[in-house]
């Protein structure tokens, strides 16, 4: 038996000048994927791909941190290198979550096990790309490169409350650390459809993603409707609630007072993801899992922590060995100011929000999700159905909350099938 052959490409490519919405500018961005299709369907240069100590560092887990000399150098390289689509397969863009690279299949992948001949996301059959989102750490553009804009750089200077309640984030900044200018997720997808471009997708597209991936997703589709012809949020929702902003600004806060974080990141992202890290579970497969367990003890004793202490612990310094402090600043941000009701600047006059999504979608909710609950992607379909759009809704039965999605891999297996399918027929 022959097995159907495809491979894997991670690759970079020089973007044009991006003005975020908020009015800081990014420079010539680099935009760093993972392509994997059929031999020949995208023609890669060589000078555009990540090899070497680049991709070593990347399966290791390291964030990238670039001097504004590399950068040039980088961008220099990448001036007159080519990475086209050179096939009439479909293509499939798979965004990734808050702190997610673009590795989407294949060794380290984040969706590895719904990658591959025959799964339901099939590169022998499509071509699928995963780009690291605007803002990340991983070869993108964002607060990691030397010449990433700061937030003095925004149009409108933050302005606070006086008295009771009344905050302002750089002031909480502890030595060195600065806030990075300020993304939101239209930035994100229009960060997206530039990516696009550079490597010469003209046609419309399937979009999916999961959490902020799924956000960004469905802002993408409500910007450029005429590129996508199906959409796939996962676990996500049409704008973020008082409920993820409150979790956002305790870590934010967390983040900022940290002196460490000026240089990528100490114990205040360490603490930020533990508190994240809870609202991603939910209490029955947490307990399932972590129990009241007492770690290497048979007996209760006073001087010793529970299994959920320790794996918290332990998922905190995990999150700050890999990830950029002032990268997670930058997603928290996204996430916050999401709001697909929110028509960005320089958009044209029209309907806006959901009512500009033509193209079938499919929501998938989980169950046990505390975070984005299942409630928002229901929401979300029965406004579609409300201005009679092709929409449907699945639910991911899980005892592990958001994560499920990155859990139940059966579950998800069987409902991305059948989205990608009931999209097909549509």
């Amino acid at each position: 038996m022959i097995m159907a052959r495809h491979e894997e490409q991670l690759v970079e490519v020089v973007l044009p000048d991006l003005r975020l919405e908020a009015g800081a500018s990014v420079t010539a961005p680099l935009a760093r994927m993972q392509i994997m299709a059929p031999p020949g369907a995208v023609l890669v240069d060589a000078a555009a791909r990540v090899s070497g100590e680049a991709a070593r560092a990347l399966a290791s887990g390291q964030w990238v941190e670039r001097s504004g000399a590399a950068l040039d150098r980088r961008r220099d390289e990448l001036s007159s290198a080519s990475v086209r689509l050179d096939s009439d397969l479909p293509v499939v863009l798979v965004v990734h979550a808050l702190t997610g690279d673009m590795r989407l299949g294949g060794d380290g992948g984040w969706w590895a096990p719904l990658v591959g001949p025959g799964r339901p996301l099939d590169p022998t059959r499509a071509v699928l790309l995963c780009v690291n989102n605007l803002g990340s750490c991983y070869g993108s553009a964002g607060p990691a490169d030397a010449d990433f804009p700061h937030r003095d750089a925004d149009e409108e200077p933050w302005a606070g409350l006086e008295g009771p309640g009344g905050f302002d984030p750089a002031a909480a900044c502890g030595a060195g650390v600065r806030l990075p200018a300020t993304i939101t997720t239209w930035d994100q997808a229009r960060f997206l459809l530039a990516a696009l471009d550079a490597i010469r997708v003209e046609r419309p597209i399937t979009v999916a993603g999961g959490s902020v991936g799924g956000m960004i997703a469905l802002a993408l589709a409500t910007l450029a409707p005429d590129r996508v012809d199906r959409v796939l949020p996962i676990a996500a929702s049409a704008a973020a609630g008082a409920w993820i902003q409150g979790f956002n600004h305790t870590a934010r806060m967390l983040v900022l007072s940290d002196p460490d974080s000026a240089s990528g990141g100490g114990r205040g992202l360490e603490l930020a993801r533990q508190i994240a890290h809870m609202t991603y579970r939910a209490p029955a497969g947490l307990s399932e899992r972590q129990g009241r367990r007492q770690a290497e003890r048979e007996r209760w004793s006073a001087g010793s922590p529970y299994a959920v202490q320790t794996y918290l612990e332990y998922q905190g310094r995990k999150l700050r060995r890999r990830f950029h402090a002032g990268a997670y600043l930058a997603q928290l941000d996204a996430m916050d100011h999401h709001d697909i009701s929110r028509r960005p600047p320089g958009t044209d006059a029209g309907p806006w929000g959901l009512a500009r999504l033509t193209m079938p979608l499919t929501a998938i909710g989980i169950d046990s999700d505390m975070l984005y609950p299942a409630i928002a992607m229901r929401q979300v379909v029965d406004a579609l159905l409300a201005h009679g759009r092709p929409a449907a809704y699945r639910e991911l039965r899980s005892a592990h909350g958001h994560d499920g999605f990155l859990i139940e891999w059966t579950g998800m297996a069987t409902l991305l099938a059948e989205a990608l399918d009931t999209a097909e027929a549509r």
